[in-house]
C-alpha cells in the first residue's frame, strides 16, 4: 500500500472512530446521520468543506485543499466502518426512510437504539 493510501486509510479509521465515540456517547432514541456528525465533528476542528476540482470534488481541509484530508465520497468508507464497530452495540435504525429515495446513505439519518 502506498503512504498516501495508508495515510488515507488511517485518516478514514480515524474518523470512523471519533464517529463512533460520539454514537456511543448519544441517548437512545436520537436521530442524526453519519454525515451530520462528521461535519460538526470537523467544523468543531476549524477543518473547511472546500471545492477542489471536478477530480477531488469537495474536501475538508484546514489549508485549502494542499493536504489531503478526507473527501465527501469517503465517508461511505466511515459508515461502512461505523456500522461494523457497532453492530453488537447499537442499533442504527434507518427504517424510518426505508424504500424513499432520498440521498447518499450517509446523509440518511437514523435513530440510535441500544443493544441488549
Amino acid at each position: 500500500m502506498a503512504r498516501r493510501e495508508k495515510n488515507k486509510y488511517m485518516t478514514i479509521k480515524n474518523l470512523a472512530n471519533v464517529v463512533c465515540d460520539i454514537i456511543m456517547a448519544l441517548d437512545e432514541g436520537t436521530e442524526i446521520s453519519i454525515g451530520n456528525i462528521v461535519r460538526e465533528y470537523l467544523k468543531s476542528k476549524q477543518y473547511s468543506l472546500v471545492y477542489i476540482d471536478n477530480k477531488y470534488g469537495w474536501i475538508w481541509t484546514k489549508d485549502n485543499g494542499l493536504t489531503y484530508i478526507i473527501k465527501d465520497s469517503d465517508l461511505f468508507k466511515v459508515m461502512d466502518i461505523v456500522e461494523k464497530k457497532l453492530s453488537k452495540l447499537r442499533i442504527l435504525d434507518f427504517s424510518k426512510y426505508d424504500s424513499l429515495y432520498i440521498g447518499l446513505p450517509y446523509n440518511i439519518p437514523f435513530i440510535i437504539k441500544y443493544k441488549f
